[in-house]
């Protein structure tokens, strides 16, 4: 990714599952919370990822293992 930060979100959890993947809640300033959609794109520490689910003032993110070393 290459652009500017909008803002800085807090993570306010992590969730690991049996296969190795995670689910991350974040909780963004309240003034970016209306450019969030499901399944819209979002960038997270320089990282392009999908929004899977978004609640009232958290958006989530579900990271799957495809493979470690």
């Amino acid at each position: 990714m290459q652009g500017h930060v909008d803002g800085v979100g807090e993570v306010s959890e992590v969730r690991l599952d049996a296969q190795g993947g995670a689910w991350v809640t974040v909780r963004p300033p309240e003034e970016l919370r209306r450019y969030l959609v499901e399944k819209g794109s979002v960038c997270v520490d320089g990282v392009s990822l999908t929004v899977a689910a978004l609640e009232d003032d958290t958006f989530s993110v579900a990271l799957i293992r495809t493979r470690w070393p």
